[in-house]
């Protein structure tokens, strides 16, 4: 006793209470295991056959029931998929009631409701037989609603295709069946619905009765909360009788018919004697059974169970070399023993393994404890947030290194890691903060260790590629002259402005805004002076309006300004007058004084449109009315007339008109050698002469032209005339010159330009390698492939290409090795910027790749002498613009070209 009492103690002590516990319960539990095998087992098993038999009974009384409904239902449906029935639902068949639905049909089945409802639920015949009566009579009140209403709930009761059950109304109960009316092939649609019932009375229940050989009774049932009872058959004791309940559920799914059924108990008393025999015997043998347990625990269990526990505990203080557990013997605590010492050897070296892997990742990474705190870094952790390791030995919380606004969301994600993993990310962005306070973007990953509360984290800095993304997208959404938001920007915050308005059910204002005579400043002061005044007119629409409101450049001198939070169109009228009064005061720019107007276009949501490109549609057509009105004025979009619809319609056919009468002409641009200012070629534009002979400034037809189609015969009557004017040159025996010709995209990949240009150069006898044909590339990228084979077949007729507008559009390197271009036009957009650092070196490095790549570069838009002058010195050697020449009629620059000396270079 003295050896046991010397064993007990720590963790050991718990286990043999336990022991001491459990092998005294074991008696204690076996004379209460002789009662329940008694009352439990025996008596219990005696219970439930007889349990089991009335519940058999219940069961019959319900299959009764239900088979009668079947029975029903097999009327109803021989019913409802009868011609004649179908017919009379259909309106075809008058006499069908008169002949079917008598008294006799109620007899016969067994009937006492009857109704046909049509397709819209409305009763096309009822009839009813009351208790005691064999008079027909209509349904009583509410009946037919109730009915129709089940047979109508398709959302209720989805996919059937009739129903049967209970039904009740009015304190009476039904057995009730009801189909869709479909003609003698079940085919349909249906006009309607047939309803069949029976009372549940006195006289039917005793016919159940009789029919099951029970004793029965059957009863409404309300709504309680004995829903249960009909899915477990509810048995009851009443005296010396069980009692056997089950439910029903009517059409609607509730509780309606109570079905119970009595029996007199039995056999329930035939085994009470045989359950007291065996308490004594039972009891004897628990006593028995708790000695032998209590000794062969102490000796192959307890006693060794604490020996090992001891050695355990020991392992954390003894040596790495030293550490190890065993226990004499061959059983499977020895052998636990051996295989526990073995497996504190390979957690050892596992550990060992895995820090050195952890502290020589090459990339931050920290151990952390459920409770946040910072178990183990690496150096490169300290390094990245500048503390010692000193201090991480600590175990400091690791929110204390990351911003305080983003930790709420980062403990989310750690309380869910070890709660719900597939829950929290993996991978997530954050805001790291080191020991000076200087805040990075980092890209977090961390991973739960299996089978503990531990997690580890791993933390990049993705500063550089944060700042990157942002650039971009401010450069994707900011119109880079005004910095304002540009079109694609705009675009989205309408879509969001209309989505917000139409949750709170408020006015939106969209306007559209054009300045008036804007293309004369670029005509008569310079693409310069132009962007000077569009700056300067983005700062004052700016100061003119909310913070809240949305002010965006749309491309060239249109804005559009969102408004939200309208009270009446009249505020946006008031927004309209502030804007105009703003536009009064002049601008500067060119050392001028420049006095514009703006047109207003104005489209209200939501009695305008409820999209944002229906907004714009009625923005844009109401701005054209106030170009139409005389400028600088707004005006709102009236759905009436859609005036400036019309507007488009008359330029359409005054421009049909001047094709047909061939008074669209060619002006001609010359391309000049920037070291001689002498003519190298011309580039060919088209011009439009009114009726009185008088090309207006203005080119905005060309737009109309390309949606119309017509571009492609503009396109054909400038290139005839660019070759025969080029021929007429070069035969004068001078220098010998080339034409530039642009081609409309839909003239370049959906026309007959191949013939079309062999078919000028035949008329006019001019040199194929004269004629330059340009395309932008946008032109080139809508269809590559497209545009490769009609490049293709050009450059087998010995037409050179230049590619126009260099920089505006894609800008890919690949077509330009691939495709045979012999010209890159440099957009005017790189020449107005030359003048500063950036711009500069950009339109240097585009002049060197063209030369690089065999490609004459040619400026377009060259307006300065200093631009001229930089083209110069970065070996760009053709050049064209107003510094030079406007484009002119033909007799003008066949002049010009014919004043140059034949020696000139």
């Amino acid at each position: 006793m003295a050896r046991l009492t010397t064993r007990i103690g720590g963790r050991g002590e718990s286990l043999r209470t336990v022991t001491i516990a459990f092998v005294t319960g074991v008696f204690s539990i076996l004379i209460l295991a002789s009662i329940v095998l008694t009352s439990s087992i025996v008596q219990g098993r005696f219970a439930s056959i007889e349990q089991g038999e009335i519940l058999r009974d219940a069961r019959r009384a319900v299959n009764a029931i239900e088979a009668d409904l079947e029975a029903l239902d097999r009327v109803v449906r021989d019913w409802a998929w009868w011609d004649d029935t179908f017919a009379y639902l259909r309106g075809r068949k008058p006499d069908y009631s008169e002949t079917n639905l008598v008294p006799s049909t109620f007899e016969t089945q067994k009937l006492h409701l009857i109704l046909l409802l049509r397709s819209d639920l409305r009763p096309a015949w009822q009839g009813y037989r009351a208790a005691g009566s064999a008079d027909i009579i209509p349904l009583p009140e509410g009946m037919v609603g109730l009915l129709a209403r089940r047979a109508g709930d398709r959302n209720a009761f989805p996919g059937e295709s009739g129903f049967k059950g209970v039904f009740r109304h009015g304190g009476g109960l039904y057995i009730l069946a009801c189909r869709p009316v479909l003609d003698s092939a079940q085919e349909g649609p249906s006009p309607g619905w047939l309803v069949m019932a029976r009372r549940i009375d006195p006289k039917y229940v005793a016919e159940i009765a009789e029919r099951t050989d029970l004793a029965l009774t059957l009863a409404p049932k309300g709504t309680s909360d004995e829903e249960a009872v009909v899915k477990d058959r509810a048995v009851t004791r009443r005296g010396t009788e069980l009692a056997a309940a089950a439910m029903m559920r009517d059409v609607f799914g509730l509780p309606a018919l109570r079905i119970e059924v009595t029996s007199p108990m039995a056999i329930s008393e035939a085994g009470a004697q045989a359950s007291r025999l065996l308490m004594l015997s039972l009891s004897l043998a628990g006593l028995l059974a708790a000695l032998l347990l209590g000794l062969f625990l102490e000796r192959r269990v307890l006693a060794r169970v604490t020996s090992l526990g001891d050695q355990v505990r020991s392992v954390r203080t003894l040596p790495v070399g030293q550490r190890g557990v065993s226990l004499p013997g061959d059983d499977e605590l020895a052998r636990l023993a051996r295989d526990m010492s073995t497996v504190f050897d390979e957690l050892r070296e596992s550990e060992e393994r895995y820090r050195t892997i952890f502290m020589n990742t090459g990339a931050a990474s920290i151990l952390i404890e459920e409770d946040t705190s910072i178990i183990l870094a690496n150096r490169e952790f300290a390094k990245f947030a500048g503390v010692s390791e000193e201090r991480l030995a600590e175990r400091p919380s690791w929110t204390q290194f990351f911003h305080e606004d983003d930790v709420p969301r980062m403990l989310e994600y750690h309380r869910l890691r070890r709660v719900t993993p597939e829950a929290a990310p993996r991978v997530y962005e954050a805001r790291f903060k080191d020991a000076l306070g200087r805040v990075r973007h980092v890209s977090m990953t961390v991973a739960l260790i299996p089978g503990t509360g531990k997690s580890i984290a791993s933390i990049l800095d993705i500063g550089r590629m944060k700042e990157a993304e942002e650039r971009l997208a401010r450069q994707a959404f900011t119109d880079d002259l005004t910095g304002q938001p540009n079109r694609a920007h705009f675009l989205i915050r309408l879509e969001h402005a209309v989505a917000m308005a139409e949750r709170a059910g408020t006015r939106l204002g969209v306007m559209l805004l054009d300045l008036d005579e804007f293309k004369g400043i670029n005509d008569s002061l310079g693409h310069q002076a132009g962007d000077e005044v569009l700056i300067q007119v983005a700062e004052r629409l700016r100061a003119a309006l909310r913070r809240s409101d949305t002010l965006a450049r749309l491309g060239g001198d249109e804005f559009t300004i969102i408004v939200e939070g309208v009270d009446e169109p009249e505020d946006l009228a008031e927004v309209a007058r502030k804007i105009i009064a703003t536009m009064g005061e002049p601008f500067a720019a060119a050392q001028a004084e420049i006095f514009l107007g703006v047109s207003i276009g104005i489209a209200v949501y939501p009695q305008d449109g409820r999209t944002p490109e229906r907004l714009m549609q009625c923005a844009d057509m109401a701005m054209y009315r106030s170009k139409t009105l005389g400028k600088n004025t707004f005006s709102f979009f009236t759905p009436d007339l859609n005036y400036q619809a019309v507007v488009r319609l008359r330029t359409e056919n005054q421009l049909r008109a001047a094709v047909s009468d061939d008074r669209i002409t060619a002006y001609f641009q010359p391309v000049v050698g920037i070291d001689d200012g002498c003519p190298a070629g011309f580039e060919a534009l088209a011009r439009w002469r009114d009726e009185n002979g008088v090309v207006p400034p203005d080119a905005g037809f060309i737009a109309v032209a390309e949606k119309t189609g017509l571009i492609v015969r503009i396109d054909r009557l400038i290139l005839e005339q660019a070759c025969g004017f080029c021929a007429r040159l070069n035969a004068t025996g001078g220098r010998r010159l080339f034409v530039a010709v642009n081609i409309s995209a839909r003239h370049f990949l959906r026309g007959t330009l191949v013939d079309d240009v062999s078919g000028a150069l035949a008329a006019s006898g001019l040199d194929p390698d004269c004629l330059e044909i340009e395309i932008t590339e946008t032109t080139l990228m809508e269809n590559f492939e497209a545009a490769r084979r009609v490049i293709d077949e050009l450059s087998s007729l010995g037409v050179r290409l230049a590619l126009d507008d260099f920089g505006t559009g894609y800008s890919s390197l690949a077509y330009l090795r691939n495709l045979p271009v012999q010209k890159l036009k440099i957009d005017r957009a790189f020449i107005a910027r030359s003048h500063t650092p950036d711009g500069g070196a950009l339109l240097k490095a585009v002049v060197d790749l063209a030369m690089s790549l065999g490609i004459e570069p040619v400026a377009e838009g060259v307006e300065t002498r200093e631009q001229a002058d930089y083209l110069r010195s970065i070996g760009c050697r053709l050049a064209q613009g107003w510094l030079f020449c406007r484009a002119v009629p033909a007799e003008q620059a066949e002049q010009m070209a014919l004043a140059v000396p034949d020696g000139s270079s």
